[in-house]
């Protein structure tokens, strides 16, 4: 099919070595794999004391998560979608249940937080225009991607790895085929004699088979293969009886007024709660970082240097959608680490985040029919993903084979996510340890000194070492 030059031009689609097809297939899948937060996110707020309204909350997750990702899509140009954040509202609803606050002080810290990531996410000394200040490379300071590029290669690299890894027990867990958490620390296999656990192994090897057999020029055996999986895995569930038909297939969607416009932000509550609101901050700051690194690595947007093209655009967009989230009454607006889904589909633009936005906010109207697809479907097709991410372990080892203390930086990182199964702890352990490992080198052995890099690396090291003392300071109040 021929491509629409300007819509290819714009998203650079072509320049990518993508397909319209291609990008459409990528959206979709992206959306499949992230349409559970339409149901879980909306769940969880409802929990605790003062539960917030449950229909009002997911009409304005579909919304924000629509609107958000064709932002991205747009702004930003890559293949990225958004959404509340796991782990944020579970923060939130702990406060909440604990009667510290009410679930509309605990949207005022999302907004605090929020414009926290404003500040430092756009080129402020730009907009102000600050007296007397002409250099460009003053004007277009941004914090966050100075913080971004100083990460060490090998780390950039390390946290993809981390995030495969995070997708497979994800995805295990969710198809119930392995991996379910026993006692905090313990992993186990799941039921395989439940008709459930077996779908999953089956659709697993499935999805694994079409999409890891390669044709010449190192093609997939099925294009396709995910969304297929998923589609085979949700047909079969609907006739072994795991899965019930919908009984409408078109709803109108519940108001959003309710929590739309609902925050509070002034009161001495804050004093109570402020280690939160930097653990908001820090643990976004990060985990948006790791997911756009290591979904730009998948995709090849990723240079030998690590950088990543229009990754400012990115944190643009997120920092922007966690203040208009919480407008809508939403936590922590992120991007999702099951974009790699629709990545590892072969979506490279920003056309495929205007599909799976697209998607969102259809499921306002459809969701019998979007929420319809099982856990099993999407655990299976998840695990897949995060086994190819971790392929990504050979550009690491060739990354490192050089230099040891990069390679031990990365195992150290590896290990503390197998062990915490937490990704921006990973990545900024990662980044303390190659930072300690660097200073002893110098040490031991003094060289030339390039004073940008350095300055740059103490700023991430003391980053890295704050995104703990926050998590300590959190813990003890």
């Amino acid at each position: 099919m021929e491509q629409c030059g300007f819509v290819d031009e714009y998203f650079e689609i072509s320049a990518r070595g993508s397909r319209f097809s291609t990008e459409i297939l990528g959206g979709i899948v992206t959306f499949m794999a992230m349409a559970y937060i339409l149901v879980v996110h909306p769940t969880i707020m409802a929990a605790g004391g003062q539960g917030m309204p449950r229909e009002a909350v997911f009409t304005a997750t579909a919304i924000i998560a629509g609107v958000s990702s064709i932002v991205m899509g747009l702004w930003a140009k890559l293949p990225f979608a958004l959404a509340p954040g796991m782990g944020s509202n579970a923060i939130m609803i702990g406060l909440v249940g604990a009667g510290l606050i009410t679930w509309q002080q605990g949207i005022g810290m999302v907004v605090i937080s929020g414009t926290i990531f404003v500040v430092v996410s756009f080129p402020i000394l730009k907009w102000l225009r600050v007296a007397g200040v002409s250099d460009p490379k003053i004007l277009n300071f941004n914090l966050r991607r100075v913080v971004v590029e100083a990460i060490p290669v090998s780390v950039k690299f390390g946290v993809s790895f981390c995030i495969g890894l995070q997708l497979a027990i994800l995805g295990a867990g969710r198809a119930g085929i392995g991996f379910a958490l026993v006692n905090n620390n313990n992993f186990v296999l799941g039921d395989l004699t439940s008709p459930q656990v077996s779908l999953g192994l089956i659709g697993l090897l499935l999805i694994l088979a079409m999409v890891f057999l390669r044709r010449k020029g190192d093609r997939p055996l099925v294009p396709g293969g995910y969304l297929i999986g998923m589609l085979a895995i949700t047909a079969v569930a609907i006739y072994l009886g795991l899965v019930k038909k919908p009984a409408a297939l078109v709803v109108q969607p519940p108001s959003v007024l309710p929590v739309f416009w609902a925050f509070e932000i002034t009161g001495d509550w804050i004093k109570q709660v402020y280690p939160y609101i930097l653990v908001f901050f820090m643990s976004d700051f990060f985990s948006t970082a790791g997911t756009a690194l290591a979904c730009a690595e998948k995709a090849g947007l990723m240079d030998d240097k690590g950088n990543v093209p229009r990754l400012s655009e990115v944190f643009y967009v997120d920092s922007l959608f966690t203040i208009i989230g919480a407008f809508f009454g939403l936590t922590v607006v992120t991007t999702f680490v099951e974009s790699s889904a629709g990545v590892e589909s072969g979506a490279r633009t920003g056309f495929a985040s205007l599909v799976t936005g697209t998607l969102f906010l259809a499921a306002l109207f459809l969701s019998p029919v979007f929420l319809m697809i099982p856990p099993v479907a999407t655990g299976a097709a998840l695990f897949a993903v995060g086994i190819g991410m971790m392929l990504g372990i050979r550009r690491i080892v060739k990354q490192t084979e050089n230099d040891q203390l990069e390679l031990v930086s990365v195992l150290l990182m590896i290990a503390y996510y197998a062990l915490l199964r937490n990704t921006a702890g990973a990545m900024c352990f990662g980044i303390i340890a190659n930072g300690l490992l660097r200073a002893i080198k110098f040490v031991c052995g003094p060289s030339e000194v390039n004073w940008v890099k350095l300055v740059s690396g103490v700023l991430l090291f003391v980053l890295g070492v704050s995104y703990f003392v926050v998590q300590i300071l959190s813990a003890a109040h």
